[in-house]
C-alpha cells in the first residue's frame, strides 16, 4: 500500500479520535524495504509474524481492525480470525472490482496493441502458462479462488469504497456481498491535495492552456483512443502532458511513440516521479484533462483539476464521470471531446459550482467528519457484540 496514503490515513484517525481513542497502525512488510513512514506511529510488522495464530488471536481485542485495500495477506488474515473481529475495509477498486464478472477495462485499439508490445518475463511466463492450460482452465482456476475470497470478505462488517456510487454498483453485480456500506475517504482537499487553504474564490490560472492525458502508464488508461480524440483539438500552443512515471512498463515505448507521432514538440511524457507541488503546477497550467479509463482510477488527479477549472473529459462507463454527474458537477464525457471545444478553462461561476461539490465530499471538515462518524459506528457495534 502506498506510503502516502499510509500517512494521510494515520492523520485522519488520530485528528479524529481527539485522544480518546487508541489507534495502533500497522504496516506489513515482506523485507527491510525502506518505505516514507513515519514510524514513531506506525510499527512495522513482517508477514511471518501476521501469519503466526498468537497475532491473529489479538485482533479480538480491538474494537475495531481497519483493512486498507483488500490484499491476499488481509484476506488470509480475516480467514484465520473468529468470527467475533469487527473488520472495516477500506478499498481501493481493484481490491473489490476483481470479484465482478466480464469488466472490460480496454477500448479496442488498446487492446490491440497489447498483443503488439514486447512483453517482460513475467508476461511472457503467463502466457505460457495461459496457452499450455487453456483460456476456460485458467478463468475457471481463477473463478474459483475468487469464489472463496468473495466468501471470506462477508466476514467484513463494515465496507468503504472510494465512491459511495460504487456500492450500489458491487450490490448490483455481487451477490450475497455482505459489509454494510461506510463513508470514508482518505485525505483532504487541504492536507492531502497540496492546497494548504481552500476557498470559493481561490485563484487559478486563467490563462493555462495545457492538457493532461491519463495518470500512468497502465493500458487501463485507454492513451492511443485518448490521443485520437485529443489530436482534433488546436493544440498548436499547449504542451501535452502524460504520466509514464509507473504502470505497465512495457506500455511506455508505444505510448511514447504514438504521442509523438500525433503531438510532435507539444508531447511531454513524465517517466520518473516529481514532487507533488510541481505536478500540481503541471494540473494548474491545464484546461484540459483527458483520463480514458473505463473504471474508477486517477480521482486525486479529477478533484485538483476540477478545482482548478478545467474541462475534464471522462469515459461514460467510469463511475467517476457518473458521480459527479448525479452531483451536477460541469464534467464531460469523452464523446463531447470535439474540434468545437476551445482551450479556455470553465467561467467562474462553473468552478464555483465545482469546488462547493468538492468541498462537500473532500474538505478537512467532511473527511474529519466522517473519521468520526465511522469511530463511533464501529464503537459502538463492538459495545454491541460484547455485551
Amino acid at each position: 500500500m502506498d506510503s502516502v496514503f499510509i500517512n494521510m490515513a494515520r492523520k485522519q484517525f488520530d485528528d479524529a479520535g481527539e485522544d480518546l481513542v487508541n489507534n495502533k497502525f500497522l504496516y506489513i512488510s515482506k523485507n527491510n524495504e525502506s518505505i516514507h513512514l513515519d514510524l514513531n506511529y506506525i510499527e512495522k510488522i513482517y508477514l511471518k509474524e501476521v501469519n503466526s495464530i498468537s497475532f491473529i488471536n489479538t485482533l479480538k481485542n480491538y474494537d475495531a481492525v481497519v483493512l486498507h485495500m483488500l490484499t491476499d495477506t488481509l484476506i488470509d488474515i480475516v480467514k484465520k480470525t473468529q468470527d467475533n473481529v469487527n473488520f472495516v475495509w477500506i478499498g481501493w477498486s481493484g481490491d473489490y472490482y476483481r470479484f465482478i464478472d466480464d469488466l472490460e477495462w480496454f477500448l479496442p485499439e488498446t487492446k490491440e496493441s497489447m498483443s503488439l508490445v514486447k512483453r517482460t518475463y513475467k508476461s511472457n511466463l503467463k502466457l505460457f502458462i495461459k496457452t499450455l492450460l487453456g483460456e476456460n482452465t485458467i478463468k475457471y482456476i481463477k473463478r474459483r479462488k475468487l469464489l472463496k475470497e468473495l466468501k471470506i470478505t462477508n466476514k467484513i462488517k463494515y465496507f468503504a469504497p472510494v465512491l459511495n456510487n460504487e456500492f450500489d454498483f458491487i450490490k448490483e453485480n455481487i451477490s450475497n456481498f455482505r459489509p454494510n456500506f461506510i463513508d470514508w475517504n482518505y485525505g483532504s482537499l487541504e492536507d492531502s491535495f497540496v492546497m494548504e487553504s481552500c476557498h470559493l474564490d481561490d485563484e487559478y490560472d486563467k490563462k493555462g492552456i495545457n492538457i493532461l492525458i491519463g495518470n500512468s502508464s497502465f493500458f487501463i488508461n485507454n492513451h492511443i483512443e485518448a490521443f485520437n480524440k485529443v489530436e482534433i483539438l488546436d493544440f498548436k500552443n499547449s504542451k501535452i502532458f502524460c504520466p509514464l512515471s509507473y504502470g505497465n512498463f512495457e506500455n511506455i515505448e508505444l505510448v511514447t511513440k504514438y504521442g509523438n507521432e500525433k503531438f510532435g514538440k507539444n508531447f511531454h511524457p513524465f517517466y520518473s516521479f516529481i514532487n507533488a507541488n510541481e505536478y500540481k503546477e503541471v494540473i494548474k497550467s491545464c484546461s484540459v484533462v483527458v483520463m480514458n479509463h473505463l473504471n474508477q482510477q486517477a480521482l486525486g488527479n479529477i478533484v485538483i483539476a476540477m478545482w482548478f477549472g478545467a474541462k475534464i473529459f471522462l469515459n461514460k462507463q467510469n463511475l467517476i464521470y457518473k458521480f459527479f454527474k448525479q452531483e451536477e458537477a460541469f464534467i464531460f464525457s469523452i464523446d463531447e471531446l470535439d474540434d468545437k471545444v476551445n482551450l479556455k478553462k470553465l467561467n467562474k461561476d462553473e468552478i464555483a459550482i465545482n469546488r462547493k461539490i468538492l468541498l462537500k465530499h473532500w474538505s478537512r471538515e467532511s473527511s474529519l467528519n466522517k473519521t468520526k462518524k465511522l469511530i463511533s459506528l464501529v464503537a459502538l457495534s463492538s459495545a454491541k457484540e460484547k455485551k
